[in-house]
Formats: structure tokens, C-alpha cells, sequence
């Protein structure tokens, strides 16, 4: 692998990984196009990694606080005090809890996603249904959206990791997907990003774990050379803005951009599917 391939799969990593324009699903196109197969596996690894650390970097007081906070709560516990769980607490419990159904119904579509990556039409249709929800999350449905994810509740915190499960089709954003249903049930929309990015975190690195597992496993090439060190700093930095670009475009309520550009990818599968 050349120096500028690394540079340039270490920039598409950043930036689909984090904007709501679905890494699988297009990795599942180029596949299907250009019968692209998987290359590196550990190069792979390293840019997840990459893009792993970009979310702890740009969220590390809110990660740091919560695993202090975490732990004084499991303190309390053990010597059985009477406790009142305060947001880092409630925050940390609410991305333990969502990640059960992620994990469940990540592992239940995991079964089919050879088949369902060689499905042009499922993918497109999946593009176009996130297209549809990332267009409405510039739409105030309650009005102005109050409610802080810490008092979401249980159902509306499992519902989100519900639905960061499904986000395992390819097509399916994970980022707009979460943030999407976050909308939805009233949540205001920086908590939405905020609670979106640090539920990513359990799911990205439980997948970096088993995927170096795998690679221990099968024997494959681990070389951490000039190309992996290029490649871990540029999809950190890549990510770093990624995820500062989509804050801003909440902001301004200019998310739907990539609705668009989703459409016409989404049209674009299906009608590939035909032909």
C-alpha cells in the first residue's frame, strides 16, 4: 500500500465514520462496483482506532468525568449509602443500558450482511431512509426540544441503542440514525450529538477489540509502519473535524445537507439493482 492510498482511506474513515452518510454503505457500494475486497486488516483496525480516539479527545472531560463519577457511585454501593445519582452518573448508566440492544441487534444483523451487502436495492433503500431522517432533525417536531437525555428515562435511552443497532444495515447512519430518534422523543438536540458520539464509544471500541482478536486469531499481517502511523493521525484529525462539523450544522439547522446527496445515491442503488 502507497503512503497517499493510506492518506486518502484514512480521510474517507474520518470522514464517513462520523457524518450521517452511512461508512458501510458505501464501502458495501464500492464492493458491489468496483469488487473492492477488504485490504489490510490491521491498517483497518488502526484508522477505526484513529477515529476512536478523535471522540475522546473532542468529549475527554465528559469521558473522564463519568468514570469518576461511575466509580464514587459503585463506592457508595459497597458500603451501602444512600445514594442520589447525579448527570455524570445518570449519563454513564444510560450508555451502559443502550449498548444492550445495540449489541443484540448488532449481532443478530451481523448474521446476514454478506447477503445484505451484495444487496444494491436494500442499500439504497436504506441511504433514502436516512436521508428522511436526517432532513427532520432540522425540524423542531415538539416545538423546541427541552429535555435533557439524563431525564429521558429508561425506555427513550433503550429505544436510541435500539436503534444504533439497526444502524449495522449498511446505509443506515449510525450518527443520524441516533440522533434522529433522540429528536424524536423530545431530547434537545445537543444533547442528541453529545449522547450520539459517546454511545459510539462502548460499540467502537468493543469492535476494535474483537477485530484485533480476529486478526491475533487468523494470523494476519500486523505491520505498524510509516503507513498505519500516517494513517492513525490523519482519521484522528479527520474525525476531530468530522464530528465538529456536525455540531455546527445542528447548529444552524443545516444537518439536511446530506439528505440530498443521499437521495440520489439511494436512487442510484436501486436502479443499479436493475440493470
Amino acid at each position: 500500500m502507497t503512503l497517499l492510498k493510506a492518506i486518502i482511506l484514512a480521510i474517507v474513515q474520518g470522514i464517513t465514520e462520523f457524518l450521517p452518510i452511512s461508512s458501510s454503505g458505501h464501502l458495501a457500494i464500492l464492493q458491489i462496483l468496483f469488487n473492492i475486497k477488504e485490504g489490510n486488516v490491521f491498517f483497518s483496525q488502526v484508522l477505526h482506532f484513529g477515529t476512536l480516539l478523535s471522540i475522546l479527545l473532542v468529549y475527554h472531560k465528559q469521558v473522564i468525568n463519568m468514570i469518576v463519577e461511575f466509580f464514587k457511585m459503585l463506592g457508595s454501593l459497597i458500603k451501602r449509602e444512600k445514594i442520589e445519582l447525579n448527570h455524570y452518573q445518570k449519563l454513564a448508566l444510560y450508555i451502559i443500558l443502550a449498548t444492550i440492544p445495540t449489541v443484540i441487534i448488532a449481532l443478530f444483523i451481523e448474521k446476514y450482511l454478506d447477503q445484505l451487502y451484495m444487496s444494491s436495492l436494500i442499500i439504497g433503500l436504506c441511504f433514502i431512509i436516512t436521508a428522511f431522517m436526517i432532513y427532520f432533525i432540522d425540524i423542531n417536531i415538539h416545538g423546541k426540544n427541552t429535555m435533557r437525555i439524563t431525564d429521558a428515562g429508561v425506555p427513550k435511552v433503550l429505544a436510541i441503542g435500539a436503534v444504533q443497532g439497526v444502524a449495522a444495515l449498511p446505509g443506515i447512519s449510525r450518527s443520524g440514525s441516533t440522533i434522529f430518534i433522540s429528536h424524536i422523543l423530545g431530547i434537545n438536540k445537543k444533547d442528541a450529538v453529545d449522547f450520539s458520539f459517546l454511545l459510539a464509544i462502548p460499540a467502537m471500541l468493543g469492535g476494535f477489540i474483537l477485530g484485533l482478536k480476529d486478526i491475533f486469531k487468523e494470523g494476519s499481517q500486523v505491520s505498524f509502519d510509516i503507513n498505519a502511523i500516517v494513517g492513525l493521525i490523519v482519521s484522528f484529525i479527520t474525525g476531530v473535524l468530522a464530528i465538529r462539523l456536525i455540531k455546527v450544522l445542528i447548529k444552524k439547522k443545516k444537518f439536511h445537507v446530506f439528505s440530498y446527496y443521499l437521495v440520489v445515491l439511494g436512487i442510484i442503488c436501486i436502479v443499479l439493482n436493475f440493470i
